[in-house]
């Protein structure tokens, strides 16, 4: 409330207008109450808005090497890749990854990772760790994973996309991509860190 003090002077009577110290010392702790409330939830606003940042990045990615492998009647390859060159990655696939024809190795696109802090994964259904794995799109659409000798393992797989700070199980900011052997793709966007 806004408090209006009349004050007598010699040369009449002055009307201030002003707060006094309560109204003021209530405001400022019901304001202190409102941010400590809100501040935990944008932190988790923040984490899902990084999580679904880089799970879409690499669902266009992925939906990309398939488009180009039966536009172009090639193989595709995506893989981790640190340096936008070479299928070759000391992080796997928090570094980055590549787009490039399989037949003679040119880089159709680059894709590093920009947000602090992302955890991608590839596996299986077992949660085999597949992080030196390329994923391979045929002309027909199909995929398989190779290794780096071009053994191939002709089964479904799966992407985890997390980021760091995603050690709350209620934040469901986890995301799984499923890649069944047809190159078709399911989201699950909500699991649990």
């Amino acid at each position: 409330m806004l408090a209006l003090l009349k004050v007598k002077t010699r040369y009449g009577t002055v009307q201030q207008d002003g707060f006094s110290l309560v109204e003021l010392i209530v405001s400022i702790a019901v304001l202190s109450i409102l941010i400590s409330v809100a501040i935990p939830s944008f932190n988790s606003s923040i984490l899902r808005v990084r999580a679904s940042s880089s799970a879409d990045t690499l669902i266009t990615s992925i939906n990309y090497a398939r488009s180009e492998a039966i536009t172009r009647n090639q193989r595709i390859v995506l893989c981790a890749s640190d340096d936008g060159l070479n299928c070759l990655a000391p992080q796997g696939w928090n570094d980055g990854w590549i787009v490039m024809i399989q037949a003679d190795g040119a880089v159709l696109r680059y894709k590093e990772i920009s947000t602090p802090g992302a955890s991608i994964t590839l596996t299986d259904a077992a949660n085999t760790n597949f992080a030196a794995m390329r994923v391979v799109f045929t002309s027909s659409g199909e995929t398989h994973l190779e290794n780096a000798a071009g053994a191939e393992t002709v089964q479904p797989y799966l992407f985890f996309v997390q980021v760091n700070g995603c050690n709350a199980p209620q934040l469901n900011i986890r995301r799984q991509i499923s890649i069944a052997i047809s190159g078709l793709m399911t989201v699950n966007p909500r699991l649990p860190c």
